[in-house]
């Protein structure tokens, strides 16, 4: 398994009102993928760790990568990992706008 964690710019075409949007179409997807994580964002920038199957979170990057509502994304880290992190969360918003909680996840 893997546990891969990113950090994106929002584009124009991103407001708040996405969020809940974002967080329901991961829910469905990451379900149907048996992928966990947790996404934060800020106003500007979001950070997102992914969890599952090494090929299923790579085909999800790829997919994250041609979204038009962040840019700029950079890979923060990549773990091998034996079970998940986030069990219970499909996907999960953390609010607030310091990223440590995602960064002290991938220790």
């Amino acid at each position: 398994m893997l546990r891969l964690m990113y950090v994106s710019t929002a584009t124009a075409e991103m407001n708040d009102a996405e969020i809940p949007r974002i967080l329901e179409s991961a829910t469905r997807n990451n379900t149907a993928s048996d992928i966990r994580g947790a996404l934060m964002f800020n106003g500007v920038n979001f950070a997102q760790i992914l969890e599952g199957e090494t090929d299923k979170v790579e085909a999800l990057m790829e997919t994250l990568k041609a979204d038009p509502r962040h840019m700029g994304i950079v890979i923060i880290g990549k773990v091998e990992v034996d079970d998940y992190r986030f069990d219970d969360w499909t996907m999960r918003l953390i609010e607030g706008l310091n990223f440590d909680p995602l960064f002290q996840a991938m220790v």
